[in-house]
């Protein structure tokens, strides 16, 4: 501030000394915009009289024409304000002058509150006394609670209940604002969104270089609807390795889900180290998590992008695979399936993991309308995961196991396990249509 004022000063000093020099009658010098030596020495003579005064000059013009009302009154004092300061607008000596005079309390913008604190210390005992309504409710509950509360607590003054009735919804919102509770309610389904918020997205394009990353999904056994209980069977299985299990479970709620996945991370060969899932509430909800965090804590949970399927293919490929191509389409509504299922899979994971061979696709490249897709050599789970597992008693104990299986006798027991799944379909089918028509006959008589 005081550059600008010396700035300011200095032309007008430098106008005076000249003059003096070469008269009122010499001619005016022109202005190479440079000061003259005894301009100069002047200056740094009466630097502190020139501040001050100018500082004085600056701030009472200030205050004058801040005071002023009509546009000609502004302008008159403009005018007389050229001469001395050698601007033409008071707008450049308020910048200036603004570091200088910095207000210490500085007023806050808007309307000034329309309530205190002890209207606020009413509105808060009313708004609990109402279970926390909102703004617009709370603003119409008032007139007709304020007499009762009065007739509870020392009656309030005039002015006072005037302010509380003549307050709009949005003044409440804000007075009663601090007092809001910021957590959502338990169990409420803002809490499964903010869970899923907490879960990143990872798309197809992930490339997973590492054993013990598992993409899971369910399979509905529903038929062609999917009112009422059903069967569900869990997929799960690893990226790298393509080791696959299933295991059935009667409907799909959270803890049978969170114990089927147990059970099959119990016979994995693998540390589990990330699960993908899609966003049904089967998969993401508080009771899965807290498993997750307490039996698993280095594993990595990821979700895919909402009406994305292909974000969890590793999955929707096995569900194809080793579900439907196994089980059908056919509707399982009888708890006794889960069982006979669960028998079924036992064989089919053991067959499927130790004696049938893969492909694992490794990239894939578009020319025109064509897609053309490279992969690696066709190995059986097994195969991969003895490849990848470091030398140690799980890699003996999975050794031990897979000399002690036989093909052929799996394949048997998956026989045997679909007859008397099927026997139990087509026996409640009968079931069903003897019912049926035992109903149609009631409604004849």
């Amino acid at each position: 501030m005081q550059s600008a004022i010396l700035r300011l000063d200095a032309h007008c000093i430098t106008k005076k000394v000249t003059e003096e020099e070469k008269g009122p009658e010499a001619e005016k010098p022109e202005d190479d915009g440079c000061l003259t030596f005894l301009s100069l020495t002047y200056i740094h003579a009466t630097c502190h009289q020139v501040v001050y005064h100018a500082f004085k000059l600056l701030s009472s013009a200030r205050r004058r024409y801040r005071c002023l009302r009509s546009r000609k009154s502004k302008h008159d004092c403009l005018v007389h304000l050229q001469e001395p300061t050698g601007y033409s607008s008071l707008k450049t000596i308020n910048r200036h002058l603004a570091s200088a005079t910095e207000k210490k309390h500085p007023r806050k913008r808007g309307c000034r509150p329309v309530l205190n604190a002890e209207d606020i210390r009413v509105l808060k005992e009313l708004w609990f006394a109402m279970d926390q309504p909102c703004g617009k409710r709370f603003c119409s509950m008032l007139p007709e609670w304020l007499p009762f509360w009065e007739s509870q607590h020392p009656p309030l003054s005039s002015a006072s209940k005037a302010r509380l009735l003549r307050a709009s919804s949005a003044t409440l919102d804000r007075a009663l604002r601090p007092f809001r509770v910021v957590s959502c309610r338990a169990g409420c389904a803002g809490s499964l969104t903010a869970l899923k918020s907490q879960i990143p997205l990872v798309d197809s394009r992930r490339r997973i270089q590492q054993e013990g990353y598992l993409y899971t999904d369910t399979v509905a056994h529903c038929g062609e609807s999917t009112r009422g209980s059903f069967v569900w069977t869990l997929t799960l299985t690893d990226d790298l390795t393509q080791w696959t299990s299933n295991r059935a479970v009667w409907n799909k709620g959270q803890y049978e889900t969170r114990r089927a996945l147990d059970y099959l991370f119990r016979r994995l060969p693998l540390m589990v180290r990330g699960l993908h899932t899609d966003n049904g509430s089967e998969l993401i909800n508080h009771h899965l998590q807290r498993y997750l965090k307490e039996k698993h804590k280095r594993c990595e949970v990821t979700r895919s992008r909402p009406m994305h399927k292909n974000d969890n293919a590793r999955a929707e490929e096995k569900n194809r695979h080793k579900v439907r191509e196994l089980i059908g389409y056919d509707r399982l509504e009888n708890d006794v399936c889960v069982r006979l299922l669960n028998t079924i899979y036992r064989a089919s994971n053991e067959l499927n993991n130790h004696f049938t061979a893969c492909l694992r696709l490794m990239s894939k490249r578009r020319e025109g309308v064509k897609v053309i897709k490279f992969y690696d050599k066709a190995r059986t789970p097994c195969q991969r995961v003895m490849e990848v597992m470091k030398e140690g008693k799980r890699k003996e104990s999975l050794k031990r196991h897979h000399e002690s299986l036989n093909p052929f006798v799996l394949k048997e027991q998956i026989e045997n396990g679909l007859r008397k799944l099927y026997d139990d379909i087509n026996n409640g089918k009968a079931k069903a249509e003897m019912e049926d028509d035992n109903e149609e006959k009631t409604l004849e008589k």
